[in-house]
C-alpha cells in the first residue's frame, strides 16, 4: 500500500512540476554551414558474444566454449580540396575465448590494423570511388 501511496504522490509532484514550469520556448537554430555536412571523426564499435557454441574441424566436433568478438576502430578525414578527403584510422579487433573443454583454442587473439585512404564523398554520402594506399 506505501508504494501505491509513493508512486500516485510522486506521479502528482512531477505533473504539478511541469505546470508551474509552463509551456516549452523554442529557439531557432543557426543551419550549419554545407562545409560542416561530413563528420571528420569516425568511430565504430563492435561487439558479438556466442554463448556455448559447437567448434567444428573436418574430422568432426573439435570442442566447444564461448567467444566473444571486439572491434573499435577509429579513422579522421582531413579536407583535400573540394570533396576529396584523406582518412587515416586504426583498428582494434579481438577474440576471447573462454570455457573451451580442449587446450585447442588460445585465450585470446586480437590484431592492431592502421588505415589511409583518399575518398570521394557526393552530397554526404561517400561513394565507391576511394584509392587505398598500403
Amino acid at each position: 500500500m506505501k508504494n501505491i501511496r509513493l508512486f500516485f504522490i510522486s506521479l502528482f509532484l512531477s505533473a504539478a512540476a511541469s505546470a508551474i514550469a509552463g509551456p516549452p520556448t523554442f529557439e531557432a537554430q543557426p543551419a550549419p554551414s554545407p562545409a560542416d555536412e561530413n563528420s571528420h571523426d569516425l568511430f565504430d564499435y563492435e561487439m558479438d558474444y556466442t554463448l556455448n557454441s559447437n567448434f567444428y574441424d573436418d574430422h568432426g566436433k573439435f570442442g566447444n566454449g564461448d567467444s566473444l568478438y571486439n572491434d573499435f576502430s577509429y579513422a579522421h578525414r582531413f579536407l583535400i580540396t573540394g570533396k576529396w578527403y584523406f582518412r587515416a584510422g586504426v583498428e582494434y579487433e579481438r577474440f576471447d575465448f573462454g570455457g573451451t573443454d580442449n587446450g585447442s583454442f588460445p585465450g585470446k587473439c586480437s590484431s592492431v590494423s592502421r588505415s589511409r585512404k583518399i575518398k570521394s564523398s557526393a552530397s554526404s554520402a561517400w561513394v565507391a570511388r576511394s584509392i587505398r594506399i598500403r
